[in-house]
């Protein structure tokens, strides 16, 4: 993982949402691409940006 990862913890106050509403979103295959070690889940900023954007229509 680079150095732009972030836990499920901080990805969620990047987007805006609860880790709780992050994880509903990983449950139900609408997460941003994200990566599972041992575990934990870990999102780089670029795909959240892209995950973003593309919920605003702009992807």
């Amino acid at each position: 993982m680079s150095k732009q990862s972030l836990s499920q913890r901080k990805a969620a106050a990047y987007l805006g949402v609860s880790p709780s509403t992050l994880g509903a979103y990983v449950r139900a295959g609408r997460a941003p691409a994200h990566v599972n070690l041992h575990g934990i889940r870990r999102f780089e900023v670029a795909d959240l940006d892209a995950w973003l954007n593309a919920r605003r229509g702009g992807g």
